[in-house]
């Protein structure tokens, strides 16, 4: 087949539909054999004209594939056993004023690294030094003693009450939902949006009682989103981009308890994730946030805000001797949940 109607039919597919066959030679092969070609043609094409678009598409993704096959079940791994990646630009920021009031200065650029290991940052922005798009933000000290202990209590809470998630990549530990999703409370495929619901041990509490664990959950969402807005509001430009005002209070949040995911990318509407990380004492150390593709590693210590681009592979490890538990509260909206309330303005 013709270069122009390969690259013409594939353009023809969503952008997620290109994603599953560029991240899988077994779908990718079949799929350009009904065409009447074949994966090799494909590849001495894309070889000629490494400037189309949809070639640097199949490209980048080849390149992340990668990746995400060696690191996809390292779930205890030492960030030193990350390769070097991508070059990436490191911007070091300086808070003017108490926290509530802290705004970044000029920034200070740094030589382009290949690998960088994030470790007791103040605030940090990381950018791809040859796109120059931001993939990670990441502040720590966002908040006073009392109040990260008591988002640690309340995430802590919502572990223990919310709907568990299931993932397709390897995970372990506990992890909940909370917020607006799509579908029935019942049916995740059926229309329209509900509301995460309670595991099944805490549905026949009082009233009263779910209330309390509602306006918890609203209360630390809420914060979430308020603290990115003075140290990562780009982020969170992004994110109101897709979700502003759209979820009445109930933003979708995943909470979690010791969790390490396998890397993976997320099929998110906007292009940041936005979380709070907090541990319950002893080492914080030993939990690391991954970008193999960039060669990053990001410690996940007590008291961090991070924003990533969930666009790039990423994912958590914990090392063997951490010696406490960590908790995490991620702002995240996913491209179904998104389309989902679209359909219901």
């Amino acid at each position: 087949m013709p270069r122009q109607d390969v690259l013409a039919e594939l353009r023809k597919l969503g952008v997620l539909q290109r994603r599953q066959l560029f991240n899988s030679t077994d779908l990718f092969t079949p799929w350009l054999e009904n065409l009447g070609t074949s994966y090799r043609a494909f590849t001495q094409l894309a070889a000629k004209h490494p400037a189309d678009p949809t070639v640097a598409e199949w490209t980048s993704r080849i390149k992340r594939s990668k990746h995400a096959n060696s690191w996809q079940k390292r779930l205890n791994a030492e960030h030193s056993e990350l390769p070097a990646g991508r070059e990436v630009k490191v911007i070091s920021c300086r808070r003017q004023g108490p926290r509530s009031a802290a705004q970044p200065v000029t920034p200070t650029m740094f030589e382009p690294l290949t690998h960088y290991h994030v470790d007791r940052c103040q605030d940090l922005e990381i950018r791809d030094a040859e796109t120059g798009h931001t993939v990670l933000f990441a502040s720590r000290n966002v908040a006073s003693g009392a109040h990260a202990a008591g988002y640690q209590k309340t995430i802590e809470m919502l572990v223990d009450h919310q709907l568990p998630v299931k993932r397709a990549h390897t995970t372990e530990g506990s992890m909940g939902a909370f917020g607006t999703r799509a579908g029935s409370a019942r049916n995740f495929s059926s229309k329209g949006v509900s509301e995460y619901v309670p595991k099944a041990k805490y549905r026949d509490v009082p009233a009263d009682g779910l209330r309390v664990t509602t306006k918890a959950g609203q209360e630390l969402a809420h914060t979430i989103l308020k603290t990115a807005k003075i140290f990562h509001p780009q982020a969170v430009a992004k994110m109101e981009e897709v979700a502003g005002g759209k979820f009445s209070g109930n933003y979708p949040m995943i909470v979690t308890k010791d969790y390490a995911a396998g890397l993976h990318v997320a099929d998110n509407a906007s292009e940041f994730a936005i979380g709070i990380a907090t541990t319950d004492g002893g080492s914080d150390s030993g939990w690391d946030f991954l970008f193999p593709e960039y060669g990053i590693s990001l410690a996940m210590q007590h008291n961090l805000l991070w924003s990533w681009r969930t666009t790039c592979y990423h994912g958590t490890t914990v090392a063997d001797n951490v010696r406490s538990h960590r908790y995490t509260g991620v702002l995240t909206v996913s491209s179904r949940t998104a389309r989902a309330v679209d359909e219901t303005l």
